[in-house]
């Protein structure tokens, strides 16, 4: 699955999901990323999550305040599954 920037207007007719997502780039010869949280019908409902997110992240892995969080969003209907559910 593509993470897709939100200010990508995406396809028309297409509607979407959001996710929050997660990075961890501390090897760059092994970026993982992962979606821990959604899906929720738009942008603003995953923006107000993050923190909540960040902080079950925080209690599951120790190396979690190094990672980056955001949003990202796929078509509704992709088959994510994301590590918390909808927070």
């Amino acid at each position: 699955m593509r993470f897709i920037a939100d200010d990508d207007p995406g396809v028309a007719g297409v509607e979407y999901h959001y996710y929050v997502s997660v990075i961890d780039d501390d090897d760059p010869r092994n970026v993982r990323r992962g979606i821990l949280a959604g899906p929720y019908s738009t942008k603003a409902l995953a923006d107000v999550q993050i923190n909540e997110v960040r902080e079950r992240a925080y209690r599951a892995d120790d190396r979690a305040p190094w990672y980056a969080y955001g949003i990202c969003r796929a078509p509704i209907g992709a088959t994510l599954r994301p590590v918390f559910g909808v927070v």
